[in-house]
């Protein structure tokens, strides 16, 4: 079962709600706002953020409590865990 990692599910929380209500303009603000952020795990030994990164973290249904595995040709379903977000 997934649980949350405090504190930095707090940092995606705040993330994910501000992009999805216009806070965040652009997913350059959410990177400048993770980059700000000392919770949030970088993911670059350099310790840098990739766009990319953001761009992968605003498309995860895992955040709203549903799985999927593309890969394995499982589509969107309701996961057993809680969403940090509603969907």
């Amino acid at each position: 079962m997934l649980v949350p990692d405090e504190p930095i599910a707090a940092v995606v929380r705040e993330a994910l709600e501000g992009y999805a209500s216009g806070c965040f303009a652009s997913q350059v603000e959410v990177l400048r706002f993770f980059k700000r952020n000392p919770h949030f795990l970088k993911d670059r030994k350099d310790g840098s953020l990739r766009s990319m990164t953001v761009t992968r973290r605003l498309k995860k249904v895992v955040y709203a409590g549903y799985v999927e595995a593309p890969k394995w040709k499982v589509a969107v379903r309701e996961g057993k865990h809680e969403g940090l977000i509603s969907y």
